[in-house]
């Protein structure tokens, strides 16, 4: 500890004066540690990091309500001492230090961290962050925030990155006889616990929490903590018993429309059994993400598609109607429901209410066959994002992207892979499906969909799966059958079985239907539910794992914005006249110079790899894969929030403008790379919507970068490519100046 501040000219100053030689401030502060760290012996406050018996890291977390060190404390650690050895003045400036640092910002109820040090030798090597992740994980598990002060201001960033926030910074401090103005404690910074980032979650129609699972699936990445808490909706009464059993969420009771609301703040997850169409406005407010998956039946066949006027639609219908009305809505909103969903009148009062509160919407279709599983659920998929006001970009416009018509993104399992391997008595007995359904549905020439372990394939499960007041048409309705048999012959899908076989036909348990819909493997319903009830939970449910995906989307409000930038390009694309230079237009040659804009990374297809059953790329917007090189700040900036174009030059230079540069080439942009402590160089590869270009083969364009922004923002121009390919024999360079114009797809780090 001593090594490491001998040499911090804010510490020494203000313990042991400027005159001093380094030997001396050395001894002291190696004397004042050592009191220190003996006072703080009994209190389990310090946290050390060791390696071949070396101190590599070390620190004070001094937890909330440990006492003050006493004065009689203070002589039994020898501080006297200090004064006999250092002289007065020393001593004297220690005291007046102390007595500065405690008289300012303090939090009540906080850890402090205090007297941190990494041994110089390897600072730099991520210990120090590593070991303060170990102890902050502490303080966030017991729900309070923590207080540093440092005195070097290089120090800010670094404890920010951790999560403080600066807290303020101080004054002047005495030292001797004369006041100077000194920096020594230049900022103070506070970390909140975790719960004070919480993401609150309304979970509409919650069901057994299907939802919820895909969620925490998605966010947790590796930690059992989420940092969320949900706030569940549900008027059947097995799911809200079920549901509270599962999460450990507590049922309350909701006021009805025209009562006031009371429950204006939400400290644990909560479960409400209510109807949603008659809860206030106010039982809507303060959510950071609205997840629902509202009752189908009003959009089905089977349910006569009557629409808004089903009563089972007045639930969505109501959280419509409260959307514009509230003072705080959510910030996102994810929407799941049967294919069909789109085209009807709910959806478009939907679509209304979420672009006049200033969302952004995507829809898309998906099909858990794309994802690896058996199972034909074809769901539709609405995402909106709320922004400071609606463009109306994506109005009418609607994605359909993993239909089950392209060759699979992930190639489905066989259903063995799913199949519980063993059932006691009692569940085999209810899993047989009764002889004389059979034999009915044979008489009646009813299509069974019979899958066996190696079928890839299975139809949908609905919630009268097993219900037997459907009889022998319910076979064929409600979701597959399993033949547990499985005859050498090859056996085609929809062939009925022979009646030799019939006691070999079964139902699928209600954990195997769970693991042919996504849910995490080490899920399972309450026992003393009947096989019946969680037949009926699950097939009611979402397909856990195809949720998932589509809320693990990293920064959605970039995809969102780069969808709308998009469809705005293809209709500036239909806009033929243009005014300005010559141009090079899509697919088409360029001007004088013969060269073909082929873009080279148009040669790499993703067709049939995973999400994309269909070409992602749009090759008549000229949409491109492309490389950007960049330094560690600008990864984390940019993947944590954005490309921003007012950075544009910070890092490089602006041949082209002040724009984002990109290139077909990773060797071009490896040059705007700067390695990181670790050696490593970041390289981001991105999806760029080119559309219209500006073709520039000019010597020197840094001589008309006014004219070559021009082009982009105001005649008809998207992107700048720069033929430095032609001119000089390297690459050739994309330059865009609008960073919705750009979606980041993944960072690869290149090593020395």
């Amino acid at each position: 500890m001593a090594d490491a501040f001998v040499d911090r000219p804010n510490v020494w100053r203000a313990i042991s004066g400027s005159a001093n030689p380094a030997s001396f401030r050395h001894e002291l502060l190696l004397q004042l540690f050592e009191r220190n760290l003996w006072l703080q012996k009994d209190s389990g406050c310090s946290r050390v990091i060791l390696q071949d018996g070396k101190i590599l890291c070390c620190f004070m977390f001094v937890p909330p309500g440990t006492p003050d060190i006493s004065f009689w404390q203070m002589l039994q650690a020898g501080i006297l001492k200090l004064l006999l050895i250092f002289g007065p003045s020393a001593f004297r400036r220690l005291l007046q230090a102390k007595a500065v640092e405690e008289g300012e910002i303090n939090v009540e109820g906080a850890y402090r961290l205090e007297r941190m040090v990494v041994e110089p030798s390897v600072q730099g090597k991520g210990i120090g962050t590593r070991a303060l992740q170990l102890a902050l994980a502490e303080s966030d598990a017991a729900g309070h925030p923590v207080l540093l002060k440092t005195n070097e201001e290089r120090n800010v960033t670094f404890y920010q990155r951790l999560g403080f926030e600066a807290a303020g910074s101080c004054g002047s401090v005495a030292l001797g006889k004369r006041r100077r103005a000194c920096k020594r404690l230049a900022c103070h910074l506070t970390r909140r616990h975790a719960r004070g980032h919480e993401t609150v979650i309304y979970e509409f129609f919650s069901g057994i929490g299907g939802l919820r699972l895909a969620y925490n699936a998605a966010i947790k990445s590796g930690s059992d903590d989420t940092g969320a808490r949900f706030r569940a909706y549900e008027v059947d009464e097995v799911c809200c018993h079920v549901y509270g059993d599962l999460y450990g969420a507590s049922k309350v009771l909701a006021a009805r429309r025209e009562e006031p609301w009371k429950n204006a703040e939400q400290e644990e997850d909560e479960l409400w059994r209510c109807s949603i169409d008659k809860l206030p406005d106010a039982a809507f407010d303060g959510a950071d993400l609205w997840l629902m998956s509202p009752p189908c039946q009003p959009f089905t066949r089977t349910g006569h598609r009557r629409d808004v006027a089903d009563p089972r639609c007045r639930a969505l219908l109501r959280l419509v109607e409260a959307l514009p009305c509230l003072k705080a809505p959510p910030k996102g909103l994810l929407l799941e429901n049967v294919v069909g969903f789109q085209h009807s009148e709910a959806h478009r009062r939907l679509r209304f209410a979420l672009e006049q509160s200033g969302y952004e919407v995507f829809e898309t279709v998906l099909d858990p066959r794309n994802f690896g599983f058996p199972n034909t659920r074809r769901r539709f998929y609405l995402l909106a994002k709320r922004i400071k006001r609606s463009n109306g970009l994506l109005s009418g416009a609607h994605s359909d992207h993993g239909c089950p018509d392209g060759p699979p993104a992930v190639p489905p399992q066989r259903v063995d892979h799913f199949l519980k391997e063993a059932h006691d008595l009692r569940m085999r007995n209810a899993l047989q499906v009764p002889k004389a359904l059979l034999e009915k549905a044979f008489v009646e020439g009813w299509q069974l969909d019979l899958a066996v372990g190696s079928s890839l394939v299975t139809k949908t499960f609905t919630g009268s799966y097993g219900k037997l007041a459907y009889g022998a048409e319910g076979l064929s309705m409600a979701g597959p059958l399993l033949l547990d048999a499985e005859g050498k012959a090859p056996r085609t899908r929809f062939a009925f079985p022979k009646p030799e076989q019939w006691k070999h036909v079964r139902y699928f348990s209600p954990k195997e239907m769970a693991n042919l819909m996504g849910f995490p493997d080490d899920w399972s319903l309450p026992g003393r539910l009947k096989c019946r009830t969680q037949w009926r939970l699950v097939g009611n449910s979402v397909n856990v794992a195809v949720v998932e995906e589509v809320l693990h989307v990293d920064n959605a409000d970039n995809y969102l914005r780069y969808a709308a930038k998009r469809q705005k390009i293809r209709k500036d694309l239909e806009n033929k006249a243009l005014s300005g230079t010559e141009i090079l237009p899509p697919a088409s040659s360029a001007p004088a110079s013969g060269k073909s804009p082929h873009i080279k990374t148009h040669e790499i297809s993703l067709k049939g790899l995973v999400f994309h059953p269909e070409e992602p790329i749009d090759f008549d917007l000229q949409e491109s894969w492309l490389w950007h090189g960049t330094r560690k700040e600008g990864v984390e900036g940019i993947t944590s929030s954005d490309f921003d174009i007012k950075r544009a030059g910070s890092a490089a230079g602006t041949m082209f403008g002040r724009g984002l540069y990109f290139a077909e080439s990773c060797m071009k942009s490896d040059e705007y790379t700067v390695a990181d402590e670790r050696g490593w160089y970041p390289l981001i590869l991105c999806r760029v919507t080119c559309g219209r270009f500006f073709y520039c083969d000019w010597k020197r364009p840094f001589d008309h970068t006014d004219q070559l922004e021009d082009a982009c923002h105001h005649k008809g121009f998207h992107c700048v490519l720069g033929d430095r390919e032609k001119v000089s024999g390297t690459y050739r360079e994309y330059i865009v100046f609008d960073n919705d114009q750009v979606e980041r797809v993944a960072v690869s780090l290149k090593g020395t």
